[in-house]
């Protein structure tokens, strides 16, 4: 296979004709749709990726909403003051040297 114009020629007189030229341009024309045809598609493809990101991006938030909402279901707003008493989480391991086991620990500690 040869790039087109760098074929050997037997005859040093021989020059490239008109037919030649046109090969040449119409290979180049090939070409050229079929580079531009492939640019088309890549901008169809991303195209449809912004629309498909755009999708994901409201599923995300609807998902977002409703498993806040079902969180905010179960805890209400606490505020706490400077002094108050007030019961605070226990968050223990269990240690087998020591033989504690952390599921037998108190849950809440307190009043702190």
């Amino acid at each position: 296979m040869t790039l087109l114009g760098t074929e050997h020629r037997d005859n040093v007189e021989e020059v490239p004709t008109e037919v030649d030229h046109v090969k040449r341009a119409t290979c180049f024309s090939k070409l050229y749709r079929d580079v531009q045809g492939r640019l088309q598609k890549a901008y169809e493809r991303a195209t449809c990726f912004s629309k498909l990101y755009r999708d994901v991006q409201g599923r995300l938030q609807k998902a977002y909403e409703k498993s806040k909402d079902r969180y905010n279901l179960r805890h209400r707003p606490l505020t706490f003051f400077p002094n108050q008493v007030v019961w605070r989480k226990n968050f223990v391991l269990s240690d087998a040297a020591k033989y504690f086991t952390a599921k037998l620990a108190d849950k809440y500690v307190g009043p702190v």
